[in-house]
């Protein structure tokens, strides 16, 4: 059985304020938690896994302190520096970092300082993205807490295993097959849609990329035999988001339509010795693409738009599609596209959108929404507790977008950057903004350089407004990009 609230019927908090940088948006988080009083006595721990990955849940100790809890962080990667620098400047410290990675309870976890903490203190174990989904869940079933099920087939572990969880259940899937990257030959017999695609000169292509990865982590748009190799050749030498070898690859057909992000959280509990489990939708989005593609990559984000109000007949598919993979607990972050035939899934993460499209959900006067993260693992009779409204929207006071700029020149001797450049077109929507640098591993990092990047900006209020300034901080980005050349 299933429940389905809107966001709007949760909690009456509302953030109407334009929200102009990060560290407001963490104080804003920090007064809901404190209005809405303790779930925690002091000695009570919530470990965090991975809360790093995708900035997705960069927040989340200190909303637990917040709470009256005592947050306690596992990194897999534990010994990377830069993930302890970025900790560190977070507010944390070793007493609250683990200093061994694991997935099993141990008799007592123990921090980089050397504290340890009891594993009965423990009252939840928390993912923070699609990698740590497994080391939460194995961990939090060894303490007997509340988590989803844990199985090397689980749905949220690879694309694959989710397009067969979600094709049982009757619901449509892409075409695809998964091969593996120890065979790099085209040796592997293509079925009669993909070869069909592949002969069509005129067709769409196939989309290539790995089976477990997040975002647009090598993800090519292939027309021949040629490109399909070259692809599945340097995915497998490549490492995936998450820092991890990729050992399969998923070839699939390639998908038009509009494309959604559909965040949600589910809880369950037992009710009359049946399991109950209800799924909150807390956010919606709309990826608009550049209309081609560069260097066999799939077309590049132009911008995100915030929708408050969902096309009809995509949040119940989301609402089955979550029931499909089993999630029981936590956040889920479904990629969708709405074909001529209908909704399909295309990926299924474990967590809340990060970085600027965290910003402009909060900014958009929607709730808290790592508060019912967290409370969907401690409290699930708080979040049952709501009077079920069915329906595909919430209210909102704001809406956002979040623009995506592609910065690849080296700005020496040349008067500006895009930094000075966004401040000079003075908009009046500009909430914040981030530049991504490439590190030395290919992956992007944080950062206020500007060669070889990508910068997003995040843009709230007035629905009008920020689609006039997005054209023209466009408009303006276009100029300034071509007298780099």
């Amino acid at each position: 059985m299933t429940l389905s609230f809107p966001l709007g019927t949760l909690y009456p908090y509302r953030n109407s304020a334009l929200v102009l940088a990060l560290s407001v948006l963490v104080q804003s988080h920090a007064a809901l938690a404190t209005d809405c009083g303790k779930y925690f006595s002091p000695d009570q721990t919530v470990i965090l896994v991975d809360p790093l990955s995708f900035r997705a849940g960069e927040d989340l100790p200190s909303i637990v302190r917040k709470l009256g809890g005592d947050p306690i962080i596992l990194i897999e990667t534990n010994s990377n520096p830069f993930l302890i620098d970025r900790l560190a400047g977070m507010g944390e410290n070793d007493s609250s970092i683990l200093a061994k990675a694991t997935d099993t309870p141990p008799q007592a976890f123990i921090t980089r300082s050397g504290r340890q903490i009891d594993p009965s203190k423990v009252v939840a174990v928390i993912p923070s993205t699609d990698n740590s989904i497994g080391t939460a869940d194995k961990i939090a079933k060894g303490l007997g807490l509340n988590s989803n099920a844990v199985s090397a087939e689980s749905p949220r572990e690879t694309k694959s295993n989710l397009y067969q969880a979600v094709k049982s259940a009757g619901l449509r899937v892409p075409e695809s097959i998964t091969v593996e990257n120890s065979s790099l030959s085209l040796d592997f017999a293509l079925p009669a849609w993909a070869q069909r695609i592949l002969e069509d000169n005129n067709g769409s292509g196939l989309v290539v990329k790995p089976n477990s990865s997040a975002g647009s982590d090598n993800v090519f748009v292939v027309k021949n035999k040629q490109e399909l190799k070259n692809a599945l050749e340097k995915i497998s030498k490549e490492l995936n988001a998450y820092g991890r070898q990729n050992k399969q690859t998923v070839i699939q057909e390639y998908l038009t339509g509009p494309e959604y992000i559909v965040d949600s959280i589910s809880s369950t509990q037992t009710i009359n010795g049946r399991k109950v489990t209800a799924h909150l939708l807390v956010g919606g989005w709309l990826y608009h693409r550049e209309p081609s593609s560069a260097f066999g990559v799939t077309p590049l984000i132009d911008y995100v738009e915030w929708v408050p109000q969902l096309p009809e007949g995509l949040w119940d598919y989301t609402k089955k599609v979550l029931d499909a993979a089993g999630i029981e607990f936590g956040a889920g972050h479904s990629e969708i596209f709405m074909t001529k035939v209908g909704p399909t899934i295309v990926d299924l993460g474990a967590r809340l959108p990060g970085g600027l499209p965290r910003l402009a959900l909060e900014a958009t006067g929607s709730v808290d929404s790592r508060r019912l993260l967290i409370e969907s693992y401690i409290s699930p009779e708080t979040i049952f507790g709501q009077q079920e409204t069915l329906g595909n929207g919430y209210p909102t006071q704001q809406y956002a977008e979040v623009v995506f700029l592609n910065v690849f020149e080296d700005h020496k001797g040349f008067n500006g950057s895009p930094e000075q450049k966004l401040k000079e077109l003075k908009l009046a929507t500009l909430s914040d903004y981030r530049i991504f640098q490439n590190g030395s591993n290919g992956k992007p990092s944080v950062s206020k350089d500007v060669t070889n990047a990508l910068m997003r900006v995040h843009l709230v209020g007035e629905k009008s407004l920020v689609e006039s300034e997005r054209k023209r901080l466009k408009k303006a980005h276009n100029r300034y990009y071509f007298l780099l050349q």
